[in-house]
């Protein structure tokens, strides 16, 4: 019999991706999403009887219910993602990012589920200093940061009590395609339009911060790992490459891969409230416990991306 999946937020970035990995290796889907920011058309059209689609929020108890029932392992990705959206709208994000974490929670508790795996994030750790241990206090300064670490209390805290066993996955900065959109996208494709038109990229502050680009075909393969490992009751992961790029030199390195021979010059602006200067993960326990290892260097999951968006961008 195949094993049965919810995932929230599936019609989106990265639930897409996992929805696709799932249905390639014979499991039965179901996605909850209210198409906010997903969309249907990230979503495999051939798939036959192994794919429900649920249009619902996850702050809504009854479609969290209804998608929750006979699954195996719950994967919760649906919020409010971006650190300007959530201090642009931080009632929005506070309602989606804590109160529907503790709803689909109680749901999959009451559904008894058996695994649930919960998209965290790297905001959680604010500014303190890489790399990244899931051991350190989280220190987030963001809105965004902190909704995630409130949600990651109520993980914990459920997992203590009842079930399900909970797999917590502090995700750093990742992307590929189908990661693009207007107001909030993230940087790389920020670079990739500014690049493209000839148009000087917007830096804020000095360009050397830092971050840990991770590649989407890896981000998922940690999160079928977290769903379908024996776990213990409840446990913390980063998930990265482990390896620091700055800001500049991804500009220069999306130059290159678009074929433009002169350097483009960037427009620097100052720092945005809730940015961070360095950031990259410690990965060991992931690797460790999981046998997670991210196998896309940056150059190559670039190369992709960016032939990705010059057709769809």
């Amino acid at each position: 019999m195949p094993r049965r999946a919810l995932v929230t937020g599936g019609a989106g970035f990265i639930g897409s991706h996992l929805v696709e990995r799932l249905l390639r290796d014979g499991w039965e889907v179901t996605t909850l999403d209210d198409l906010s920011s997903g969309d249907l058309a990230n979503l495999p059209r051939h798939s036959g009887e192994r794919i429900r689609i649920v249009t619902g929020n996850v702050t809504d108890p009854r479609a969290a219910a209804d998608a929750c029932q006979g699954k195996d392992v719950v994967f919760h990705l649906a919020a409010v993602s971006s650190i300007q959206a959530a201090e642009d709208h931080p009632g929005l994000m506070k309602d989606v990012n804590v109160g529907g974490t503790r709803n689909v929670l109680e749901r999959s508790a009451e559904a008894r589920v058996g695994s649930f795996v919960f998209a965290s994030s790297a905001a959680i750790y604010g500014r303190l200093p890489p790399p990244l241990k899931e051991s350190q206090v989280p220190s987030p300064i963001s809105k965004y940061g902190r909704s995630k670490a409130l949600a990651e209390e109520i993980c914990f805290r459920m997992a203590k009590e009842e079930n399900p066993r909970v797999t917590v996955l502090r995700f750093f900065n990742v992307y590929g395609e189908r990661s693009v959109g207007g107001e909030y996208a993230g940087v790389i494709s920020k670079f990739a339009a500014a690049i493209l038109k000839g148009e000087q990229p917007v830096i804020y502050g000095t360009g050397r911060q830092s971050r840990d680009f991770v590649y989407i075909d890896d981000v998922v393969d940690a999160l079928v790992r977290a769903g379908t490992s024996i776990a213990p009751r409840e446990r913390v992961y980063n998930v990265g490459t482990g390896k620091a790029t700055t800001i500049l030199q991804l500009m220069r390195l999306e130059a290159r891969l678009l074929g433009r021979r002169t350097q483009p010059k960037a427009q620097h602006k100052p720092p945005r409230e809730g940015d961070i200067d360095q950031s990259f993960a410690d990965i060991t326990s992931v690797s460790t416990d999981l046998g997670y290892s991210p196998s896309v260097p940056f150059r190559e999951g670039l190369r992709r991306y960016l032939k990705w968006f010059g057709r769809n961008g």
